[in-house]
């Protein structure tokens, strides 16, 4: 595997570290609604829960690949996309019956916390961000 240039400047071994075990807790989530769960508790949301759970890991894509090119604007322009998504994921929309990602993050905040998972974002954008500041 060719090295790129950032990840010959920017190390962010321990962030991606952290959100692969970020994911797993997300996917830990997912299966609860599956065979896995062996109890008789009825989940009536199973639908939509499932929908926001793997809907918060389907962008991470767009982070490896912004990673994987070697790009500091498409790394800050990633962790923005996903920290926006995450964000929305925290505020009740009380008009639109469809859009309660609130409440299936809130029954889920035992397994993980989408503040947690914002906090990675955070750090990498923050050392792609310094990069562009010292490019000339």
């Amino acid at each position: 595997m060719m090295e790129t240039e950032i990840s010959k400047k920017i190390d962010l071994t321990l962030e991606l570290a952290r959100l692969l075990v970020f994911t797993a807790k997300v996917a830990t989530a997912i299966r609860m609604y599956s065979a896995y769960n062996q109890s008789d508790e009825h989940f009536e949301d199973a639908p939509l829960d499932l929908m926001f759970l793997s809907d918060c890991l389907h962008n991470f894509d767009c982070l490896g690949y912004a990673i994987a090119e070697g790009s500091p604007v498409n790394i800050v322009f990633a962790c923005d996309l996903l920290l926006n998504s995450y964000r929305d994921y925290q505020i009740e929309h009380p008009q639109d019956g469809t859009r309660q990602s609130k409440r299936t993050f809130d029954r889920n905040a035992s397994r993980f916390s989408l503040n947690e998972g914002m906090a990675f974002f955070v750090e990498i954008r923050s050392k792609a961000a310094s990069l562009m500041e010292k490019s000339p």
